[in-house]
């Protein structure tokens, strides 16, 4: 597990930073979607310097202080608490982006801005960062200073750490689940009612509804892919921690399940993102002169 973090630091901060240049470089692609993608990526770097490194630090001293009392609470406590709960809400800005284009399709096209995009982007991250951060301070003040650990204690705060796992942890991971469920019986009754084009609509005209279905398919295919990931990954981890909570359970082999499980997601998102979106792989063969 040790290693395991060491190498997914590295990893994860190339691997989203390759996605995070190809999209910035070419003014095409900063669409109000891609900055969804360039969200999700965004804060897999920002764990690739937090959490990551300090669950590295953590595992080689045995769970002991990092470097200083301080260094728990920024390294591993404000990346477990605070930036995963950020992941999740990126993802679902994304799911609710495509369903706004499928539910109201002409309202998407008039309203739908680099801006309007970025707005929601940073009220999710303040919106995260008011539910999280006074538990993470608060559980690290109630910390006894005798334990030369990483501790954190929420026994003062139960009420507020189960409302806070609940909204940041758990309604997330139901809400993409049930968005991207409605936005396939969406996609399934579009197509039933889908009728032939006129042989008069062939040409210039053809070619541009063929690239707008392009672009749509590969939106879809993208939301597929880290809809899939996210459940996969995480929700091992928040139904381990759950028995935890309830019932003090212990499992090594579940235990390192759900952690692998954890830290792939950083660095597989990009990878994902690379395969289902035609644009942005073309432009990082581009910059990787792959062709």
């Amino acid at each position: 597990m040790t290693w395991y973090t060491a190498v997914s630091c590295p990893t994860v901060l190339i691997f989203n930073g390759i996605i995070i240049a190809a999209i910035a470089s070419r003014r095409e692609l900063r669409t109000g979607f891609n900055f969804y993608i360039l969200n999700i990526a965004f804060t897999d770097v920002c764990a690739a310097l937090t959490s990551i490194p300090g669950q590295f630090l953590n595992q080689y001293r045995d769970h002991g202080y990092l470097l200083n009392p301080l260094s728990c609470t920024v390294l591993i406590m404000y990346g477990a608490y605070v930036l995963a709960a950020v992941s999740r809400y990126a993802h679902v800005l994304l799911a609710v982006n495509r369903l706004w284009a499928l539910t109201f399709p002409l309202s998407y096209r008039q309203r739908r801005t680099r801006r309007s995009a970025l707005l929601f982007i940073l009220a999710s991250w303040f919106l995260v960062h008011a539910l999280s951060l006074p538990l993470v301070v608060r559980g690290r003040m109630n910390a006894s200073p005798a334990v030369q650990s990483c501790d954190f204690d929420i026994s003062h705060q139960r009420p507020y750490a189960f409302a806070h796992d609940m909204i940041c942890f758990c309604v997330p991971l139901v809400l993409v689940a049930l968005i991207y469920g409605f936005i396939v019986v969406k996609l399934i009754l579009r197509m039933r009612r889908k009728h032939v084009s006129p042989a008069g609509s062939k040409g210039s005209t053809a070619v541009v509804e063929a690239a707008k279905c392009a672009r749509r398919r590969s939106k879809e295919r993208v939301l597929l892919y880290l809809v899939i990931l996210l459940v996969v990954c995480w929700t091992p981890a928040k139904v381990y921690w759950l028995m935890v909570e309830l019932d003090h359970y212990w499992n090594t082999t579940f235990f390192v399940v759900q952690f692998f499980g954890q830290y792939a997601h950083h660095w597989l998102s990009p990878i994902l993102c690379y395969l289902a979106m035609d644009d942005v792989r073309n432009r990082v063969n581009q910059m990787l002169k792959c062709r």
